[in-house]
């Protein structure tokens, strides 16, 4: 699965996390901690495994919990419209 995010779609940084600005739903998210990193991953188009490899060097996690957070992360997203 590739991971791309939807046009249209505005970020800025408020370090720790970032503020993704929807401009077809006119809606802000706040991204805090983990899934601010793996937004900012996603800026060039990304494969769902690379984030799983991403989170497990990165934290440690083992491969099932890293798939979990990822699957949770991508499917928020798209409920959101923020990736395609």
């Amino acid at each position: 699965m590739v991971i791309k995010r939807a046009q249209g779609v505005l970020t800025a940084d408020f370090p720790p996390a970032k503020v993704v600005f929807n401009t077809a739903t006119r809606m802000p998210y706040v991204l805090n901690g983990t899934a601010s990193e793996l937004w900012g991953l996603c800026e060039r188009p990304r494969n769902a495994v690379s984030l799983v490899k991403y989170l497990r060097r990165r934290y440690g996690l083992n491969s099932v919990r890293a798939k979990k957070d990822v699957a949770g992360f991508v499917s928020d997203l798209k409920r959101r419209e923020l990736i395609r």
